[in-house]
């Protein structure tokens, strides 16, 4: 039994009657649900010690919420229907528009990046390709100069200026190094190569063919579905709708790094798409499922980590997985055919909350 006294109590029947339908969804198979089950079982512990405030979680098209979507200054039930800041999980999306455009042979991972920016300060003699933009091995750091001391970027050519003036601070390839400036310019590059603001690019590429109806860029203004960030560990506490990433919150545009809202309902029809591989062409998902760069122990692809994972027994070397800062997990094995979400209103550090995520995915792909 979930402790009331963390999730109140609206939370907690809200939680165990959206659970009861089967996440406001339908069950494929009993292997469904009980990897469902077990996934819940694990999240209710993680939330009964307080790691979190909130949980969506599915798979196989089941899902279940369990906790509060609100807190403060007043309690509301978390449901399915919820949407979060998934901040990183904005990447791979941006990842899966450009792997369109490269199954219609509109975009060339292999070329150098600038090619697409040609305003780009490195010019025409440089190596660095999209593809090592993707696989964070590009040699750039996180530039927290973006977002030092500058306010609002109020339109695009701003930004670009900015951006297109930084040299990358290490050599290509040196190491894997997460940073966020490198899906700032892929978005920028599907922007250009499409003609349209990133957000409608991705809605036209991957969204709509996919029935991703609730998903797109913050903030979001009013919206009553929307989840609370706790005042631990992310920059804007206690925000209902405000983007946290403090990048992609400075600018009055969407960026490729971070961003999107979204549910576990829409996440999980993405997910389930990269696991069956069957909306679009074949080279799209090989794309996206090919590793492409690998460094001491870490293994990554075009938009996702492939790197094994202890904690996911039961995944296969084809797997792929991305998570959000603000608390989120997807993963795909084409191999098994399974698929799984989890997002969270986390409420302990960043890698604690990865872990605990990967042991609720680990429940829901059958570990």
């Amino acid at each position: 039994m979930v402790d009331d006294r963390l999730i109140g109590r609206r939370g907690f029947l809200g939680a165990a009657a959206c659970f009861a339908l089967s996440g406001c969804g339908t069950l494929k198979t009993s292997s469904a649900e009980t990897r469902l089950a077990a996934g819940a079982a694990e999240a209710r512990r993680q939330l009964a010690n307080g790691a979190m405030r909130g949980v969506t979680l599915g798979t196989d098209g089941a899902m279940a919420a369990y906790g509060l979507r609100t807190f403060d200054p007043v309690e509301s039930p978390m449901d399915v229907t919820c949407r979060f800041d998934v901040a990183s999980l904005t990447k791979p999306l941006v990842a899966a528009a450009l792997a369109r455009l490269a199954a219609e042979g509109m975009f060339d991972p292999e070329r150098p990046f600038t090619a697409y920016l040609p305003g780009h300060v490195l010019g025409t003699g440089c190596r660095l390709t999209s593809l090592d933009l993707a696989t964070h091995s590009s040699g750039y750091e996180n530039l927290e100069s973006l977002s030092d001391g500058i306010g609002t970027y109020p339109d695009r050519a701003a930004f670009l200026r900015k951006c297109l003036a930084f040299r990358p601070e290490h050599a290509r390839h040196w190491k894997f190094y997460y940073c966020c400036q490198n899906y700032i310019y892929l978005g920028l590059i599907l922007e250009e190569i499409t003609g349209k603001p990133l957000d409608a690019a991705c809605r036209e590429l991957v969204f709509n063919p996919l029935g991703m109806r609730e998903t797109g860029w913050g903030p979001v203004r009013g919206g009553d579905k929307v989840v609370q960030q706790p005042a631990a560990f992310v920059n804007t506490p206690n925000a209902v709708g405000e983007i946290n990433d403090e990048r992609a919150a400075h600018c009055a545009f969407p960026i490729g790094n971070a961003g999107v809202f979204t549910t576990v309902g829409d996440l999980l029809k993405f997910a389930e798409d990269l696991a069956h591989r069957g909306r679009f062409p074949s080279a799209y998902y090989d794309l996206l499922q090919r590793p492409a760069f690998r460094w001491e122990g870490k293994v990554r692809s075009f938009g996702f980590d492939m790197s094994p994972e202890a904690l996911l027994t039961k995944a296969s070397a084809r797997a792929i997985r991305h998570s959000g800062f603000t608390g989120q997990t997807l993963f795909a094995d084409p191999e098994t055919g399974i698929a799984a979400v989890v997002l969270t209103s986390r409420n302990c550090p960043h890698k604690e909350g990865l872990s605990n995520r990967n042991r609720i995915i680990n429940r829901l792909i059958g570990g």
